[in-house]
């Protein structure tokens, strides 16, 4: 139920977000596509990282996936990839063909994050949440290598997503359901055993890798830039 919560109250974040910006519906409806195929990646976290409740469990072969983790990827691949023009006023401009995107260097970006992955993948395991911190942080730096001006709405937008997760998931968690961190998460798989607010660590680094690869990912993809 918890985290079928926190999932809806992001996806309403997403929603109000795009309302009030019309002009980012494309760029966090692409944010959300691209997040959607690790919703069915949470094989890889329970009951490793974490075991949540679920209200909408289905079964794909011998595999069980639940319906809040689409949700949540749909909510957080659209936030996190509009929060930095949404907050900061931001509007895309299109960039001159000489500094377009070689498009042979996103399949390259693609090839080295999956590789990146599958090595990550089996050093971590079964600590599959750093191998995506990580992996997430190695692929960035190639786009920025590339794009270095999006630097800038990378690291803004890393700080604003964080904060709009954490303070959702402190919500559900400290003020709804104080002791949900204790009952949901696998507290001696989290390496750093470190919290704040209540939080684990593991979170907010979590939620700062993907503002930082999310939030300039479609500029880069598309070749614009914020004005």
């Amino acid at each position: 139920m918890e985290f079928f919560i926190l999932s809806l109250v992001l996806l309403i974040v997403d929603f109000i977000l795009i309302l009030i910006r019309r002009d980012l519906v494309i760029e966090s409806l692409t944010g959300s596509l691209l997040a959607l195929p690790f919703a069915f990646l949470e094989w890889l976290f329970v009951p490793f990282y974490w075991n949540p409740r679920s209200v909408g469990q289905f079964t794909i072969g011998s595999s069980i996936f639940d319906i809040e983790s689409i949700f949540f990827c749909i909510a957080f691949g659209g936030i996190a990839s509009i929060c930095y023009e949404m907050f900061l006023s931001k509007r895309e401009r299109k960039l001159s063909r000489k500094k377009s995107v070689d498009r042979k260097f996103i399949l390259k970006i693609t090839a080295i994050y999956t590789l990146i992955m599958i090595v990550l993948a089996v050093l971590f395991q079964p600590y599959y949440i750093y191998a995506f911190i990580i992996g997430g942080a190695v692929v960035l730096i190639f786009i920025l290598l590339t794009r270095r001006s999006l630097f800038k709405n990378s690291f803004i937008g890393a700080l604003i997503f964080t904060f709009i997760y954490i303070s959702a998931l402190f919500l559900i968690s400290q003020v709804f359901f104080p002791g949900w961190i204790d009952t949901a998460w696998n507290r001696q798989n989290l390496l750093l055993n470190s919290y704040i607010l209540g939080i684990p660590l593991e979170e907010y680094l979590w939620a700062f890798s993907v503002g930082l690869l999310w939030a300039p990912f479609y500029e880069f993809v598309t070749n614009t830039e914020d004005a």
